[in-house]
């Protein structure tokens, strides 16, 4: 699709800010697995 520069960037950004546990507060682990998966499955 030639998006490598906005994938570059968004992987960059996960890697050094995003923290799952400041957003994990009960949730359940099942569903966060398969959506954080979905989401890189969808980027990749």
């Amino acid at each position: 699709m030639g998006m490598d520069d906005e994938f570059e960037k968004a992987r960059t950004w996960v890697e050094k800010e995003y923290n799952l546990s400041e957003h994990c507060n009960e949730v359940s682990l099942f569903e966060t697995n398969i959506r954080i998966l979905g989401g890189f499955l969808s980027a990749f």
